[in-house]
């Protein structure tokens, strides 16, 4: 009886060490097909940043909300009548691209988080409202952004309209609420007639 049990943990410490030895060998042999200049350093030689968008907020704002087919409105209400304005910036994106509601929540959606999210535009931002008649509005100021946090992205566009609600610190029927509101403070969301 003894012998089979010194049998059997002679045959597994075996097995075991040639398990250990081949994953040994394989892991040498990734090794060897990386390049020598695999490493890489997080320096950069110029301000701008690693994605290759402008630097300055304005002509930035103009091209991320162009990824997605529309052209923004950009604004300083300090300046309203400035060519290029400087921040902070009350961004309107007119939607005139869109085949739908739920393409219209998921566009409102990626604009809005695209611009709070970005670390150069992010900061300059009061407000980011989205308008399409037929489907959807929302306006989601930067106090409503700051009460957000990254995962808003990831309840996706059936819930947008809700999310962006439940932020909202004032009720958008009554009227005096909305007159008396700063666009930083501005956030509201709701479905347009083609959204019903």
């Amino acid at each position: 009886m003894k012998q089979n049990r010194l049998i059997l943990l002679i045959i597994g410490t075996v097995i075991l060490g040639i398990a250990l030895f081949g994953a040994f060998l394989e892991s040498e042999e990734q090794k060897k097909e990386l390049p020598p200049q695999a490493v890489t350093t997080n320096s950069v030689s110029s301000n701008e940043p690693a994605d290759a968008l402008p630097v300055d907020p304005y002509q930035r704002i103009v091209d991320l909300v162009a990824k997605y087919d529309e052209y923004p409105d950009i604004s300083n209400l300090n300046d309203v009548n400035a060519k290029n304005p400087k921040p902070p910036f009350d961004v309107i994106v007119v939607m005139d691209h869109v085949q739908g509601c739920v393409t219209a929540k998921q566009k409102a959606q990626r604009i809005m988080h695209e611009l709070y999210f970005d670390p150069v535009v992010g900061p300059t931002i009061l407000r980011v409202k989205v308008i399409n008649n037929e489907y959807v509005s929302a306006s989601l100021g930067r106090e409503g952004a700051q009460k957000m946090d990254a995962s808003w992205w990831n309840d996706g566009p059936s819930n947008f309209i809700g999310v962006l609600q439940t932020v909202a610190d004032y009720d958008m029927d009554m009227e005096e609420d909305a007159t008396s509101r700063t666009v930083q403070g501005y956030t509201y969301a709701e479905l347009q007639r083609g959204c019903q």
